[in-house]
């Protein structure tokens, strides 16, 4: 067992010096670091990757080749760059490394180059006559390039975490489970876009789970139980939860529905938050802004830029 874990780490480690020698990484870093997010990627992956050798790794080469081949396709897809095209709001390759890069990213997710070019290039509206194909600028297009990314490091997530706990023996039906809840921090940044976005949200709505449990069930408890007790004061986070995920008539809902129409822009998506949540105590707009605004979170303030949402 140890000797063959050995060996399948040695395996990763060539497969990853390998790799760097083709420096499938954003090249345009003048430095030859490695990005943060690249980085904190691949410290994910080694994880991973120690956890599948021990616990599911063994005599399934072929899960592991798909593992590398799932990991390389991504950092290939970042290093993927996109120019003007000659049409108006268009975009093309930027360069032969950037054909490179995509070329092998269709390889190892063994499917068309040109297809794979097709999807980044350009987005695809489904309405009840017609199904619309509009060019993406290179903003759009590397805005869909990240999309896919992302994607693709999710589904590898969820992919390890289910194979985990059925290597581990995880009963389905059992009614009670230990587990390890590992979640962001609350993000405000210089530049805040829709990744902070939902991370704070993500953080907002686990707030609302510990005060649910924590302070109302508790007290409540109390309350039943004739306990003699002091009421503890908390700040209930509802209404920005609401802001964010009502439906019909919240953040992400006015989002989904920009997206529907063609015509769309930051700024047109901007003016609707502005109207609809000008006397929401959680929303404002930041003064000389157009396309910013700004929610107040249980942790503070954040400011965000729906230009790159």
């Amino acid at each position: 067992m140890e000797l063959m874990s050995r060996m399948k780490m040695a395996r990763f480690q060539t497969f990853w010096i390998q790799m760097r020698k083709n420096k499938p990484l954003d090249e345009s870093r003048k430095t030859g670091q490695i990005s943060r997010t690249k980085m904190a990627f691949y410290s994910f992956f080694c994880l991973c990757f120690y956890v599948y050798v021990y616990y599911v790794g063994n005599n399934v080469p072929i899960f592991q080749d798909a593992i590398f081949r799932v990991v390389a396709s991504i950092l290939h897809l970042g290093n993927v760059g996109f120019a003007k095209g000659k049409e108006v709001d268009s975009a093309i390759l930027k360069d032969d490394k950037s054909k490179f890069h995509l070329q092998t990213t269709a390889e190892l997710l063994m499917c068309d180059s040109r297809s794979l070019e097709d999807a980044l290039l350009k987005r695809v509206m489904v309405t009840p006559e017609e199904v619309i194909k509009r060019s993406l600028d290179p903003e759009g297009a590397t805005f869909s390039r990240d999309g896919l990314a992302k994607t693709l490091y999710s589904r590898l997530f969820d992919w390890l975490v289910d194979k985990i706990n059925v290597s581990i023996g995880q009963d389905p039906k059992s009614c009670s489970l230990i587990g390890v809840l590992d979640i962001y921090g609350f993000e405000s940044f210089k530049s805040n876009s829709f990744e902070q976005f939902c991370i704070n949200f993500t953080n907002e709505k686990l707030q609302q789970h510990f005060n649910q449990h924590v302070f109302r069930m508790q007290q409540d408890t109390y309350n039943k139980e004739e306990i003699d007790w002091s009421y503890i004061e908390f700040v209930d986070n509802k209404d920005i939860l609401d802001l964010i995920e009502k439906k019909p008539g919240g953040i992400i809902a006015l989002l989904d529905e920009a997206c529907m129409f063609p015509k769309s822009t930051a700024d047109t998506f901007a003016q609707k938050l502005y109207q609809t949540f000008k006397n929401h105590k959680r929303f404002s707009k930041p003064k000389l802004a157009r396309s910013d605004f700004i929610i107040s979170h249980y942790a503070g303030e954040v400011v965000h830029i729906s230009k790159i949402f």
